[in-house]
């Protein structure tokens, strides 16, 4: 079994690259196909579980990409998938190419060169909150669970964790690559139900290093960490309101620490020294970092990731972009099979076509 020529269709769909926020292009960018990104016809043709899924960055299938099917559900039509794109271009748009068609097919292993663990090789976890806490990453810091619901209800992107803002708790142990030593980001989706008290949200620290991404009392996004020789923190500057789907990101850079809220930025501080945050806390989602049990939240959270690099202002744009509208993002195009050429015209290309 070969690939490509034992597959007998392909899609391809392109990204729309006013979303791709900046001037420069993103590099080894992990975009969310979901849904409507896949066609009627694409649904039909795939394997249930989406074994024969594979993407390629050119139409002749050459060049393969990593990717995670996080859910797929062939007769709703709905999936969660993560594609490692190398170049995501600014100002003309990208093209990826969907192949599907062949019962015979393997799904790829974990990890394989494409497979799932590849997507996230510049993560120290990724939590999809996809009916568990199970990490992405090849470092496997899954979580346990404690009275945590998941539900398509409670998460903003395929499931999310719901927690009860009393007795819930995500904990993972420490590991090296939980542990912040240089440049870095911790980002969320949350859906918060207070916003008149302190909740955790992502935390490993104890009291004297460690990191921590929560709200404060007054409904506001805070970063920072209880390191050593300086502990500090950035307090965003928007109430972030209940009951809505919210994006965050905290971000240090080796001289800034900010935070973004829905991909722009909300906070900053500068020139600011951060100080040891190797801790050998249990990493904590949704209760404080020191003691475990107090400022629990209340709300739902989904997407939470860990990485060892300070992610930019045009990346977080791009990422809100890209999760909180996939269907606007990509644009399915065009299908080839081995029978048919059909085409899928967005509304901003108007026109017919010729010589097909």
């Amino acid at each position: 079994m070969a690939f490509p020529a034992d597959w007998s269709s392909k899609l391809e769909i392109r990204s729309d690259a006013t979303k791709v926020s900046g001037s420069s292009n993103l590099t080894d960018y992990p975009s969310l196909i979901a849904d409507g990104n896949l066609t009627s016809a694409v649904y039909a043709g795939l394997e249930t579980d989406g074994k024969d899924l594979r993407i390629t960055t050119d139409e002749a299938g050459t060049t393969e990409i990593p990717f995670e099917i996080v859910a797929m559900d062939t007769s709703a039509e709905t999936c969660e998938i993560w594609a490692k794109i190398p170049t995501l271009d600014y100002d003309d748009d990208t093209s990826l190419f969907i192949w599907y068609g062949n019962s015979s097919a393997v799904a790829y292993a974990v990890d394989d060169t494409f497979g799932s663990q590849a997507v996230w090789s510049d993560y120290g976890a990724v939590y999809h909150m996809e009916g568990n806490s199970n990490d992405s990453t090849d470092g496997g810091h899954t979580g346990t669970d404690t009275s945590i619901t998941y539900s398509t209800a409670n998460g903003e992107i395929g499931q999310g964790a719901g927690l009860n803002g009393s007795s819930s708790k995500i904990t993972a142990p420490d590991a090296n690559e939980l542990d912040l030593t240089g440049n870095h980001t911790i980002q969320t989706w949350f859906n918060t139900n207070v916003n008149n008290a302190y909740e955790a949200m992502v935390e490993k620290y104890t009291s004297g290093n460690g990191y921590y991404f929560r709200l404060n009392d007054s409904g506001e996004l805070v970063f920072g960490n209880q390191a050593i020789p300086q502990g500090s923190n950035i307090t965003g500057s928007t109430v972030v309101g209940t009951n809505t789907w919210k994006m965050g990101h905290g971000t240090y850079d080796g001289t800034n620490i900010r935070v973004y809220l829905n991909g722009s930025q909300d906070g900053i501080s500068a020139s600011y020294t951060y100080g040891n945050v190797n801790s050998a806390a249990t990493l904590k989602l949704g209760v404080r970092g020191d003691n475990g049990s107090s400022i629990p939240y209340s709300g739902e959270l989904d997407e939470v990731r860990i990485r060892e690099s300070a992610l930019s202002a045009d990346w977080c744009l791009t990422e809100y972009n890209n999760q909180n509208s996939p269907s606007t993002f990509w644009t399915p195009v065009l299908i080839f099979t081995t029978n048919y050429l059909k085409y899928y015209r967005r509304t901003r290309f108007p026109g017919s076509i010729t010589g097909v």
